[in-house]
């Protein structure tokens, strides 16, 4: 497996193809997590699941772009790492599972918080519910 050099907004910046790549790697774990959660989301693993997505959203979208010197940008975010590049329509099967995942990540786009986001999209409960 490549080696990414991961960098935070107060680190050196890296090339745009290696902010690509690395995108487009972590949304393959990101998309695995969000189907486990629509297919089971009432799994007792669903909270690590959830645990995870945060990280790898947070690494994500704390890089920095060399030739600009700013943070990643929803689009680029959204076009790198939530979609690979593709339609959320080939990402899933399941249109229902697509259209699902599709208001997940513009959710979380708008409030950064991936388990609220769920909640926000009525996939998961909150507790107590």
């Amino acid at each position: 497996m490549k080696k990414y050099t991961f960098v935070k907004s107060n680190d050196l910046s890296i090339a745009r193809a290696e902010t690509i790549d690395y995108c487009i790697n972590m949304a393959k774990h990101f998309l695995e997590h969000f189907h486990k959660i629509f297919m089971s989301p009432n799994d007792q693993n669903v909270n690590h699941w959830i645990s995870e997505m945060s990280n790898w959203y947070k690494d994500v979208s704390s890089l920095v772009l060399s030739y600009n010197k700013k943070l990643i940008s929803n689009k680029e975010l959204e076009n790198w790492f939530f979609t690979k590049g593709s339609l959320p329509k080939y990402l899933f099967t399941n249109e229902e599972e697509a259209k699902c995942y599709t208001q997940f990540y513009k959710e979380l786009l708008r409030i950064k918080d991936v388990k609220q986001s769920l909640i926000n999209i009525c996939l998961i409960k909150e507790k107590g519910d």
